[in-house]
């Protein structure tokens, strides 16, 4: 099933799926350390979607010791288990800085582990990862799809997480996954604008951090590339 009436994946996992380019193998579109970097964020914006966390002024918390564990999510739980030892509040850019190292294997891992990534050895003994179902790709791609194509109609339904989707690809710069026929720029000026009327669209006043998450994730990214050249 795809489309809108198909179950959908956490962010995290949609990311993942969205920056591999299935017309070329499935190889990543952008390094996987600078993904690994969406990654944390995306991370962070599902935390923030079940409420597990909270995030104001710069700074995430754990909303909730008490709160449910996390044990069919391991990565999503070590972010949790994190911010419970500390007690206290955290810079969001030094939690993302903190997430994601390594973070695009171990989501890798995760999504073969549950069966939303198959590993496949071609000639030579290279391995190759695909998505076990093609329409997973089909699903995670509608909804920003959708969002951008009807900026300019009437608000609809609040959909925090395509918003965020929307947010994370325009901080990695891999726009051109959406298979959308707009001048370049048109299209990143789309997806900025979701995110700057993010809190309009999406009132809950929980979800209020979500665009300085993406915000951080683009400077963490330039921060990265900066360490390059050190």
């Amino acid at each position: 099933m795809s489309g809108r009436h198909a179950p959908r994946r956490c962010v995290r996992d949609e990311l993942w799926l969205l920056a591999h380019d299935e017309d070329y193998g499935y190889r990543p579109r952008i390094h996987p350390a600078t993904l690994s970097v969406g990654l944390a964020g995306a991370v962070l914006i599902d935390l923030l979607l079940s409420g597990e966390i909270r995030a104001e002024a710069g700074y995430v918390s754990i909303r909730n010791p008490h709160l449910r564990r996390l044990a069919d999510d391991p990565i999503a739980e070590r972010v949790v288990a994190d911010l419970t030892m500390t007690g206290a509040c955290l810079p969001l850019r030094e939690v993302i800085a903190g997430t994601a190292p390594s973070l695009y294997e171990r989501s890798l891992i995760h999504l073969i582990n549950t069966n939303v990534v198959t590993a496949r050895t071609r000639r030579f003994g290279r391995v190759r990862y695909q998505p076990t179902d093609p329409t997973d790709v089909v699903n995670a791609r509608h909804y920003p799809r959708v969002r951008v194509k009807s900026l300019d109609a009437r608000p609809t339904t609040p959909d925090p997480a395509a918003d965020a989707l929307c947010g994370l690809i325009r901080a990695l710069w891999i726009e051109d996954t959406l298979n959308l026929e707009l001048p370049a720029d048109d299209l990143r000026a789309r997806l900025d604008t979701i995110t700057a009327h993010f809190t309009t669209t999406n009132p809950a006043p929980d979800l209020a951090a979500i665009p300085a998450v993406t915000t951080s994730v683009d400077a963490a990214i330039g921060d990265l590339a900066v360490s390059v050249y050190r």
